[in-house]
């Protein structure tokens, strides 16, 4: 009785998690194919939501599935990024209606790549893997199905190889059963044909990027700091974490682009010699874009000589003429001279009675003070008649 119940049950959850999305299916000639677009490299961010880390294990054995024909490297991160750039987000609800997986896809899980369309081709910037974890722990399928939607992320569609891992029972749902035992015993087959359309169509670079650049100025003299500034993108979009080598002279240096894809480098020119010279700046290209270079010409000049004044020099004021002050300062002082001897007789008082008295008995004159002969009658100094001051 087990047995009749656990067969239908095993069949109808694999009739359900054999997911299909609902993306247009162009083919090439074989079995699979690149139908969802590409990643700009093979080196991967994965980040779990918390309700992934308990099957943090089984997503790891569903990458180990890939690295054993595709080569990339990946790295679990510990938050969600601001730059979703090489992304890959794992949710595990228990419901697919918490996602945003189509009506038409398997109960399992769906998963696909986040791309724009760049010069004719889909190229992803991150992706995103649901997992119905309502029935695929207990089914121990959460390794395949995650599998299953990784291929879908990095590009492939559904394969037409029977019992492949990018095979879908909705597709072929008759073919199921044929595909059961390998399903159930865990050895998860991933055809070569996968391998070999994931790593050609990323080992071929089938985008040409613009390299602009210019300088902030044409002529530098030596000594002068030297800024290059540019942009690396494809259609106007811009290529982030790209490496630009720029050659200076004899040096060489690199630059990273921002997630803008600009740049910008400073340098001392090395010449000293006056000439024209050439920068090169070269993006040598990945997996993704071709190569690109651009040069830029730079004109060193001598250094700015300071200029020769053509003005005539400023007359000066003429300075004192000597000769002339020094005959004024002769004649100042035959003045002083002169108006000494004036002075101090203009400051001398007459004498009074008693001193007259005496002047006449020393025989001096009455009015000034003068020594004077006997006899005389006039002072010869202030010239008073000395008669009348002369006692009889």
């Amino acid at each position: 009785m087990r047995a009749k119940f656990t067969g239908p049950l095993v069949l109808a959850g694999l009739l359900l998690l054999l997911v299909s999305v609902s993306f247009p299916v162009v083919r090439g000639s074989g079995n699979v194919a690149l139908e969802y677009g590409r990643f700009r490299s093979t080196d991967f961010n994965i980040y779990l939501r918390p309700d992934c880390e308990a099957y943090r294990q089984d997503i790891v054995e569903a990458f180990g599935l890939w690295l054993k024909g595709f080569s990339f490297t990946y790295h679990f991160v510990a938050s969600l990024p601001s730059d979703l750039d090489q992304l890959i987000m794992f949710n595990c609800p228990t419901s697919l209606s918490e996602g945003p997986c189509p009506a038409t896809s398997g109960a399992g899980g769906c998963g696909g790549p986040n791309t724009n369309i760049i010069q004719g081709h889909r190229i992803s910037g991150s992706g995103g893997v649901w997992l119905n974890m309502a029935v695929l722990p207990w089914l121990k399928l959460v390794p395949f199905v995650a599998a299953h939607e990784l291929g879908h992320v990095f590009g492939l569609g559904h394969s037409q190889a029977l019992c492949d891992v990018m095979w879908s029972g909705a597709d072929m749902p008759r073919d199921v059963a044929s595909c059961i035992s390998i399903l159930l015993s865990g050895n998860w087959p991933i055809s070569q044909e996968d391998f070999d359309v994931l790593n050609k169509a990323y080992s071929t670079p089938i985008l040409t990027p613009t390299l602009t650049a210019n300088l902030d100025d044409q002529s530098y003299e030596p000594g002068k700091l030297a800024t290059v500034t540019g942009r690396l993108s494809a259609d106007s979009i811009g290529v982030s974490k790209a490496t630009v080598e720029v050659a200076l002279w004899n040096g060489l240096k690199a630059v990273e682009t921002d997630e803008y894809g600009e740049f910008s480098l400073s340098a001392l020119p090395v010449p000293n010699d006056p000439g024209t010279y050439t920068i090169t700046l070269t993006f040598h290209g990945d997996t993704l874009y071709l190569p690109a270079s651009k040069d830029l010409i730079l004109d060193v000049i001598p250094p700015t000589q300071p200029a020769v004044s053509t003005q005539a020099s400023p007359v000066m004021p003429a300075g004192p003429d000597l000769t002339g002050l020094f005959l004024t300062f002769i004649l100042i002082a035959i003045l002083l001279v002169a108006i000494v001897p004036i002075a101090k007789w203009a400051q001398r008082k007459p004498a009074d009675k008693p001193q007259a008295a005496e002047a006449v008995r020393a025989r001096y004159c009455s009015h000034c003070g003068r020594s004077v002969l006997p006899g005389a009658r006039f002072c010869d100094l202030c010239g008073r008649d000395l008669s009348k001051s002369w006692s009889p």
